[in-house]
């Protein structure tokens, strides 16, 4: 089993190769508290004000442009808008 993840995940170019293909959907604000956890954690060791802004500028307008087209694609939508979920912990 091999699993490909992340924004472009579900790209056309990469489809073809998916057996199942999910797509998980959280509101920006989730999204954003999973990137803030990478920061305080350190793992990415951008910072939390550096990170912020390439979150705005950079990586939610990415997801929203191609958010719809991989939604619609998918083989199965997760739900994940629980705001009270850790960011580790996955709902469906």
């Amino acid at each position: 089993m091999i699993i490909c993840e992340g924004i472009f995940a579900l790209h056309a170019s990469v489809r073809p190769l998916l057996d199942l293909g999910v797509y998980v959907d959280a509101p920006a604000s989730v999204r954003w508290r999973r990137w803030e956890h990478l920061e305080v954690s350190g793992a990415r060791g951008w910072g939390v004000e550096r990170a912020r802004e390439y979150f705005s500028q950079v990586a939610d307008p990415t997801f929203l442009k191609h958010a719809k087209e991989y939604r619609d694609a998918a083989d199965l939508v997760v739900d994940n808008g629980d705001e009270s979920s850790s960011p580790g912990r996955r709902r469906t």
